[in-house]
């Protein structure tokens, strides 16, 4: 078991850095929702509330074929026009709750 969570690990780390190469400012526009998540836990229009850790959790997306590109998709409607992320609209936090739903469904 040992083995396989060093590979898993590897791996994760590897898609990490891949996304982050390919979308460098998605780096920002996390490090901004984690704060503003931090100030005030968002509720979720379901139910439940995004904290930091909730949000961080979406980045089981990368280990999907095509998460890289999703996970950059949903940071992206998170970021305005111009300026820091100030708010999260109830748009994006649908747009979370549905991202994540197969991972509470099917963890």
């Amino acid at each position: 078991a040992e083995e396989v969570y060093r590979h898993t690990f590897q791996r994760m780390e590897y898609r990490n850095l891949r996304f982050y190469s390919r979308y460098p400012a998605d780096i920002e526009t996390v490090r901004q929702i984690v704060a503003l998540l931090h100030a005030s836990p968002a509720p979720l229009p379901r139910g439940g509330t995004l904290t930091p850790r909730r949000f961080l959790m979406l980045g089981l997306m990368l280990g999907q074929a095509s998460g890289l590109e999703t996970l950059h998709n949903l940071l992206e409607q998170a970021r305005p026009a111009s300026g820091p992320v100030r708010t999260l609209s109830q748009n994006w936090l649908l747009a979370v709750e549905a991202a994540q739903q197969g991972f509470e469904t099917n963890p």
